[in-house]
């Protein structure tokens, strides 16, 4: 039973129907430091928030998850450094405002929040990684002024979004003038890379990969083979379609 794992540092589960009582009993589990719940259905998730150890929360599809929940987050679980919020289609700047009290936090996905605006967004400059795909209301200027501050900011996912192809060569300009050296992998509609990839001229920002959700970027040869943020939405095109194909099975 969950209550015999008391060292227990990850707990991983997917589209189970989980009650409130096992809810209560994984509450109760503080050793935890990664919790994956997604595509679960949880009517109540308040007990994830007495686990004040989690440093990485993933609740996709969890339409519980509300502006309230964000409300406590920092409070309960201040070493968040990694939160996934995905399709909480419930989610509104109002929850995501109470976010940037989380210090520690280095990466957030909420893709297909589309409540959400650039309000806050714009001012989580200590992230790594940002995935707002399939957010209507994230803009060119909210995002550029993120690429500004956010000078660690290594992976930035934008297709779907409300963004403008005018973004990229932006984004360029600012991430050339980085003395740090990070390296921003920027995914984008194809479209848009493509014709940055006809645009701009060869090796003039080595600091910008611009990649498509085909998973194929603008300098694919010259890096093809290293490791990095970019390969970890080598399947998101494949993720967004499961979850709009999930959102037509719950409608029906």
């Amino acid at each position: 039973s969950f209550t015999q794992l008391k060292q227990l540092k990850r707990l991983r589960m997917m589209k189970f129907t989980i009650e409130p009582d096992v809810m209560d009993i994984i509450g109760e589990l503080s050793s935890i430091k990664e919790l994956i719940l997604s595509f679960c259905n949880i009517p109540d998730p308040s007990s994830i928030l007495n686990l004040s150890n989690l440093e990485e929360l993933d609740v996709t599809w969890i339409t519980a998850v509300r502006n309230n929940f964000l409300e406590q987050l920092p409070s309960r679980c201040p070493n968040l450094q990694s939160l996934t919020v995905t399709a909480c289609y419930k989610i509104t700047d109002v929850g995501i405002r109470h976010l940037l009290q989380l210090a520690k936090l280095e990466k957030l996905s909420l893709l297909m929040v589309s409540e959400v605006t650039d309000e806050f967004i714009k001012l989580f400059h200590n992230l790594k990684l940002l995935r707002c795909g399939g957010c209507s209301q994230i803009t060119d200027n909210g995002m550029l002024t993120l690429i500004k501050y956010a000078n660690n900011l290594e992976h930035l996912y934008l297709v779907d979004s409300g963004i403008t192809y005018d973004l990229i060569p932006q984004a360029a300009a600012i991430v050339h003038r980085r003395n740090n050296n990070v390296i921003l992998n920027l995914v984008v509609d194809d479209d848009y890379r493509d014709r940055w990839r006809r645009e701009k001229e060869q090796d003039d920002y080595p600091l910008l990969i611009v990649e498509g959700n085909d998973g194929k970027s603008d300098v694919k040869r010259k890096h093809e083979g290293s490791s990095g943020e970019s390969s970890l939405d080598d399947d998101i095109e494949e993720f967004m379609a499961n979850i709009h194909a999930f959102r037509n099975l719950k409608i029906k």
